[in-house]
């Protein structure tokens, strides 16, 4: 069972001096599907979108054949939703106030995972949040049908800590949902494809 999510626009569109302005671009189509298969002879078909459905627990975040290689064997926890307080950035405060879950991946004893965040957001202030990252270095692109943004971090948790990690840290919207994702140590490489694969299916 998925709290289900109506399409709306969240990408943005690169400027001429290869930025990401805040746009309204309308929602991406599944790249998985091809009305033309299925469309009689003649005939166009109008693009058909797929209709976001978030989890509602984290044990259902992962599809189960992708669990394994996003995340190995690490128990999952649901954690408490992240304070509006600590946003870095003023465009990511109604992020986080939007957030609806909160999972984590961390090896026991460790620091070593990942957690992921999911928000549902107004597109106007998920394309707000896009332009501020890409103009704080984060690296953005058109992706798994949505825009991502992503920052790699050496030593993220403090040398003074006996896990100085490498972090690497994505923020993805697509069709009025934002997931954050923060990997400290190993990042999978194919978490992200995971988790979108089990909201867009």
């Amino acid at each position: 069972m998925g709290l289900v999510v109506a399409s709306s626009a969240c990408a943005t569109e690169p400027s001429a001096a290869g930025r990401h302005e805040p746009s309204a671009r309308p929602p991406a189509t599944s790249p998985d599907l091809d009305p033309a298969d299925t469309a009689p002879p003649g005939v166009t078909p109008e693009p058909t979108m797929q209709t976001a459905s978030l989890p509602t627990s984290c044990d259902d975040a992962l599809p189960p054949a992708e669990a394994a290689e996003a995340v190995g064997d690490r128990p999952v926890v649901e954690l408490e939703l992240r304070n509006p307080d600590d946003a870095l950035l003023p465009s990511e405060r109604p992020v986080i106030e939007a957030e609806v879950l909160s999972c984590s991946w961390t090896e026991p004893g460790t620091m070593v995972g990942a957690s992921v965040d999911y928000s549902t957001l107004d597109p106007a202030q998920a394309d707000r949040y896009l332009y501020d990252l890409s103009n704080e270095g984060g690296v953005c692109a058109d992706s798994l049908g949505g825009t991502r943004c992503s920052f790699s971090r050496p030593g993220t948790v403090g040398a003074q800590s006996p896990d100085n990690l490498d972090g690497l840290f994505t923020m993805f919207c697509r069709d009025g949902v934002v997931i954050t994702v923060a990997e400290l140590g190993k990042p999978s490489g194919s978490l992200l494809q995971a988790l979108t694969h089990r909201i867009w299916s």
